[in-house]
């Protein structure tokens, strides 16, 4: 895979390959596209993460989420610069439209 499929603001349905090398199900929210990686959500566990496009085996689904519908984190957190020496980093937010 590489940045041409991926798309910022979009819910995927994929098969990722684990360190161990075997293929497993995934749904990613994708944050932002760069050169050598994306910046993901995955809904295993919240958390955001650092995936490099040939660790995406297939494209099962893809839905854009609408703009009422998107996650939203600090910009200086979706920046290459700050994805550097990272691979996943954990964040919670609560928003008042939520009723949190």
């Amino acid at each position: 895979m590489d940045k041409t499929q991926f798309q910022p603001h979009t819910q995927y349905t994929v098969t990722l390959r684990t360190p161990e090398g075997t293929p497993r199900p995934a749904n990613l929210y994708v944050f932002r596209t760069y050169d050598p990686f994306m910046v993901v959500r995955h809904s295993a566990d919240g958390k955001l993460r650092k995936l490099a496009y040939e660790d995406v085996l297939l494209v099962v689904d893809a839905k854009e989420v609408s703009a009422e519908h998107r996650y939203h984190v600090p910009a200086v957190m979706l920046e290459e610069k700050f994805w550097k020496g990272r691979t996943t980093l954990e964040h919670y937010a609560s928003s008042p439209r939520s009723g949190k």
